[in-house]
């Protein structure tokens, strides 16, 4: 099957962030081509995206730069202190066992 029509095929599933390999290993009976994976995909969705907002216009002023990257540092913190507790948390339910 073209890889074209596995990646239209399976598309939806991948915009749901759902792995695919074993079907299309199922289906092919082949390794999935590198097209038809979620990394490819958010690649091209994040590209196609981001030419939009460049085409609209879409203006960012330096304060509001600041101001997300600044967000976006306090969620990197906030994911590490959550994924540490979680990591604590399951080290001691194990040791329970």
């Amino acid at each position: 099957m073209p890889t074209l029509i596995l990646l239209l095929k399976y598309l939806p599933a991948l915009l749901k962030m759902k792995d695919v390999a074993a079907d299309v290993r199922a289906e092919t009976g082949a390794e999935k081509p590198a097209i038809v994976s979620r990394r490819a995909v958010g690649g091209v969705v994040a590209v196609v995206l981001g030419a939009v907002a460049v085409y609209t216009g879409t203006e960012m002023s330096g304060t509001q730069s600041a101001q997300i990257t600044d967000n976006i540092m306090s969620v990197i913190s906030a994911c590490g202190a959550l994924y540490g507790a979680a990591m604590v948390i399951v080290g001691q339910i194990r040791k329970g066992k």
